[in-house]
């Protein structure tokens, strides 16, 4: 089991570097930490110490670092954790033990200083997730209490949850490993010397907590909304044939556009009100919301906003982001099952998914079907049982292959006005194939993100980002005055902004970095520099590595993924 956890799941696993290597002690090898070797290892002198000598000062030194007694007790606990959860026989148990690891993971993660903001935000978003655990817990007792049968666990349940406590175990190796650098040494100078986590790492840990996580809860809630009904709480009784057979439909990896932030506070303040006013408005004829401007400009960060605000405010919303960064959301080949598995997975859609449920048994090959035959089988039809208005939110249209946008649009604009409960949000670029479909339909709201034709207000907007991005940053407080320039320079482009701010944030000399992105011109110039600085002239090895992957990618008959690139 402690292998398991040990093993690296997320690929380009972060490295956390140090002055010298930590010296650890020994322990039990059932209940070691997540980052610990079966063999301790000391510091390396001149003068090498035999492997007891070794053995005996690390563990003296470990016994003197509080920081370290207290990760190594953590650490035991998550493995008892993922113990439990594998050997439970009822399931609110395991439940609440994943809430405490929360905890566990929370308290160690709060204290590391290295890259504090974006710590933070992960913070932030595992909080939530702990209170989503604890309000099914909630819900799962007071059913409990009104059944005379105990509450057994269901595999399908149990396995997503072992593997979301297994991503938060890789957070808090991350951070524990960073608490016990920065507690190195007894000096100031020494203590300064935090190990540096990057930015992208986090992103990585982030996109994998949220992606086992939102298993989990397509899993808990199938399990939860099959359990109520057993209890007589509705009339739409599901056997756990039916419930298996919602579990079988495939679903893609990230649906819900993870590696995506939410918009900083204060903009796009118009355009939000705009969706969230057409949303509500049950009267509204206009069933699409389409959003369509360049690459760059935030698209994908107001859908994430969306989706967010209405998943705290526990309104029904059904996302599906597409992304050239995975090979399942590069097509709409997992459009439909995957939209059916989220909304099946929503409370109060108990008809919803009795219907589903019945689609499924009559017709084992619904997914080898025609896009739009899936599309009612599986979605439209199920919907058309229910009073319950949703609202499903289309990222990135233009991100799915020319083939698959075109089926979708025709399936869904032949579709829509037949069940009014279903809203659709689309964000896409202005691609011509998807302008001639949506352009001038009756049903569909247009839009950029220039609001009202004022281009004014979006460059507001990204001197507030900016203004956000160089106050949270100690390093780049010094250069608040040269914001207003920087707006200017970014033409409109959020992405631009995002890329400057980390390009100075990371190098070494700010001036000179400033300089140079003052004289730039467009996004290209702005990725040019940062491939200059990445791959140095002098570097042969690292131009030819380059110029190997670059004309894989042009060769290819088709865009490949980010984990297909990272690959070669």
């Amino acid at each position: 089991m402690g292998n398991d956890l040990s093993k690296p799941r997320i690929k380009n696993k972060v490295k956390i570097t140090s002055t010298a290597v930590i010296p650890v002690g020994t322990v039990s090898q059932h209940a070691r930490p997540l980052s610990t070797p079966a063999t301790p290892v000391g510091i390396v002198t001149q003068n090498v110490q035999s492997p007891v000598t070794q053995d005996a000062k690390s563990q003296a030194v470990n016994e003197r670092n509080p920081s370290y007694q207290v990760t190594l007790d953590s650490s035991i606990y998550f493995f008892d954790t993922v113990r439990q959860i594998s050997e439970a026989t009822e399931l609110l148990a395991p439940l609440k033990a994943v809430c405490g690891v929360i905890v566990k993971a929370l308290e160690t993660t709060r204290a590391v200083h290295a890259n504090k903001d974006e710590w933070g935000n992960l913070v932030d978003e595992i909080q939530t997730m702990q209170d989503t655990i604890s309000g099914q817990i909630t819900r799962l007792q007071k059913d409990d209490k009104r059944s005379h049968s105990p509450l057994v666990t269901d595999p399908a349940v149990v396995e997503p949850l072992r593997r979301f406590t297994m991503s938060l175990g890789e957070i808090f190796e991350a951070s524990s490993d960073a608490l016990k650098g920065s507690n190195k040494g007894s000096n100031t100078v020494k203590r300064t010397l935090m190990v540096r986590i990057d930015a992208e790492n986090i992103q990585q840990y982030k996109e994998a907590v949220h992606n086992s996580f939102d298993k989990f809860m397509v899993a808990i809630n199938l399990f939860t909304a099959h359990h109520t009904k057993e209890q007589g709480s509705s009339i739409f009784y599901l056997k756990p044939w039916d419930i298996a057979a919602i579990r079988a439909l495939k679903i893609v990896g990230n649906p819900g556009g993870n590696q995506h932030q939410t918009c900083t506070g204060d903009t796009r303040t118009e355009l939000l009100h705009d969706i969230r006013t057409w949303a509500d408005d049950q009267t509204s004829t206009k069933q699409i919301f389409w959003i369509a401007d360049r690459a760059g400009t935030g698209k994908s960060t107001v859908a994430k906003q969306i989706v967010t605000e209405w998943e705290k405010a526990a309104k029904p919303v059904v996302p599906f982001f597409f992304s050239i960064t995975a090979a399942d959301t590069m097509t709409n080949a997992q459009f439909c099952s995957t939209l059916a598995v989220k909304v099946a997975s929503l409370a109060g859609f108990g008809s919803f998914r009795s219907s589903l449920a019945e689609a499924l048994k009559q017709d084992l090959t619904i997914e080898t079907l025609s896009f739009e035959e899936q599309l009612e089988h599986l979605v439209a039809g199920p919907l058309k049982t229910t009073n319950r208005s949703v609202l499903v939110i289309i990222d990135a249209l233009d991100e799915c292959d020319e083939r698959g946008r075109s089926e979708l649009l025709s399936a869904l604009l032949n579709r829509i006005n037949k069940i009014p409960m279903i809203k659709v949000m689309i964000t896409s670029r202005p691609l011509v194939d998807i302008t001639d479909k949506l352009q001038n339909q009756p049903i569909v709201y247009s839009r950029d993100l220039q609001g009202s034709g004022n281009s004014d207000s979006t460059t507001e907007d990204i001197l507030r980002h900016l203004d956000y991005i160089f106050t949270r940053s100690r390093k780049l407080q010094r250069l608040k005055h040269h914001v207003p320039r920087l707006g200017k320079l970014a033409n409109g482009l959020f992405i631009w902004a995002s890329t400057a701010g980390k390009f100075l944030e990371r190098s070494l000399d700010l001036d000179a970095a400033l300089s140079a992105i003052e004289n730039m011109r467009g996004l290209d110039d702005l990725y040019t520099r940062i491939m200059e600085c990445a791959i140095p002239e002098n570097d042969a090895d690292s131009r030819k590595a380059i110029s190997f992957i670059l004309q894989a990618i042009l060769a290819a008959q088709r865009p490949l993924s980010i984990s297909e690139m990272q690959s070669l």
